[in-house]
């Protein structure tokens, strides 16, 4: 038989997304002085959650990517950055990079070095939780950088909140979900209104 699967975006809305072909000073100009008080700035933060049916169970996946650019002139050349998982929080792929502004172009440098720590809170309770640890270099103002990673997601039930407005002000958020016809899916909002996001369902098969 044939699967049918769903797609449901919801779109954070933004005024300014940034394109692959970067007109770097006239982006920073916009930014700063959208976010006057802020150095770090949040292009795009994309959630997209895709599962399916495997073995007779569930098999979910999250895909991360998050882009930021640095608009401030006191910006440190390398920032330390992590991304935590568990035993219910699989850590499947890992990539990084910073693109420092050269000419009219940007070049990159790859994180090549990830190093495994343990992310416990200190609890008397067990915690399994670990983080990959690694920094992001060779920045200066107008900056960029990409972290992209999976997660399995072993349980349903741990499917976690996707927020608007995170530490850094935010452009663009999307949170997408890829789904067989046969798995319902739901989802609630707090402290939004129908203005600040769009909705999109598409069905394929």
């Amino acid at each position: 038989m044939e699967e049918i699967f769903k797609r449901i975006a919801i779109l954070g809305i933004c005024t300014l997304v940034a394109t692959s072909i970067w007109a770097q000073n006239e982006l920073v100009d916009q930014l700063t002085q959208k976010y006057e008080d802020k150095s770090t700035i949040n292009l795009l933060i994309k959630n997209h959650y895709d599962i399916a049916w495997k073995d007779g169970e569930l098999d979910i996946k999250k895909y991360v990517t998050e882009e930021r650019i640095y608009v401030d002139d006191k910006v440190s050349s390398a920032v330390k950055e992590s991304v935590h998982f568990s035993t219910f929080y699989n850590l499947v792929s890992l990539e990084a990079a910073s693109y420092a502004p050269k000419g009219n172009k940007y070049k990159k440098h790859k994180v090549t070095e990830f190093k495994e720590k343990s992310g416990g809170s200190g609890s008397i309770f067990y915690d399994d939780s670990k983080q990959k640890v690694f920094y992001l270099t060779n920045l200066t103002k107008g900056s960029k950088t990409k972290i992209e990673y999976v997660l399995d997601i072993k349980q349903p039930n741990l499917l976690s909140a996707a927020w608007l407005q995170e530490f850094y002000p935010t452009e663009r958020l999307e949170v997408s979900i890829s789904f067989p016809e046969e798995v319902e899916i739901g989802y609630k909002t707090f402290n939004i209104d129908e203005s600040d996001y769009t909705f999109e369902e598409t069905t394929k098969g």
